[in-house]
């Protein structure tokens, strides 16, 4: 979706010259972006979770345990970096 341009030296003091209120706006919008990922992909494992079929769940309880238990395990990790952020946020 996006054009990737060669860095350009001279660019980098356009940069130097951006207004705090813009650069503020930006990490904000950021931050905020990260954090609606965050909160959807655990709204989509555990839908997806929701939606197996019985022979799915036991077919994943025999062949893919390990995998159950990294979904888990990503859910932890996604709660402690939502609050990881909440935290970092109130420090800018």
């Amino acid at each position: 979706m996006y054009t990737l341009k060669k860095y350009n030296i001279a660019s980098s003091f356009i940069m130097k010259k951006m207004p705090l209120s813009v650069c503020l706006g930006s990490l904000g919008f950021f931050l905020t972006l990260s954090q609606e990922l965050l909160n959807n992909l655990q709204l989509y494992l555990g839908q997806e979770m929701s939606q197996l079929t019985p022979q799915q769940k036991e077919g994943l309880m025999i062949n893919g345990d390990t995998i159950v238990q990294s979904i888990i395990a990503l859910g932890k990790a996604c709660s402690t970096l939502t609050k990881w952020k909440s935290i970092a946020s109130l420090n800018v």
